[in-house]
């Protein structure tokens, strides 16, 4: 008869304990999430190397100049795109770039030219649709600038 008390009264203590708050302000976790503050871009990035080791380049933040070769859908929250440190009468370095905001992605449009400031993620590596494999710089656009 002790072990059946103990056992209700052990049961009823975590039920009551539970319970207790559940008086309190309610959040859900899209309210709760803060984004990462923003990298600050100081820095002076050369798209030739960048191309060549780009994850010698981790972590380095600094303008581009990109030119749009597929804008894909904004959901994807990324886009296809040569880049380089300078207007685009010099480099076509390719990349796919994802976006710091996913609603900058709605502005973005093929053929379009945008200096941007961008952050060095290292590589990404892919199958091409001919089953090569094909390894690009990541990089993420941080900032889209006039």
């Amino acid at each position: 008869m002790k072990i059946k008390t103990f056992f209700l009264t052990l049961l009823s203590v975590v039920i009551l304990a539970g319970c207790s708050n559940s008086s309190t302000s309610e959040s859900s976790p899209e309210e709760a999430y803060t984004p990462p503050p923003k990298p600050i871009c100081k820095d002076v990035l050369d798209a030739k190397k960048i191309d060549r080791n780009p994850e010698a380049y981790t972590g380095k933040c600094g303008v581009l100049y990109l030119n749009i070769i597929d804008a894909q859908t904004p959901e994807d929250c990324r886009v296809r795109t040569y880049y380089d440190v300078r207007r685009f009468e010099y480099g076509d370095y390719e990349s796919y770039m994802d976006f710091y905001n996913c609603d900058d992605a709605l502005d973005f449009y093929t053929d379009d030219s945008y200096k941007v400031t961008a952050l060095v993620n290292g590589s990404y590596t892919f199958e091409t649709v001919l089953g090569a494999t094909r390894t690009l710089a990541s990089l993420t656009i941080i900032d889209v600038l006039k």
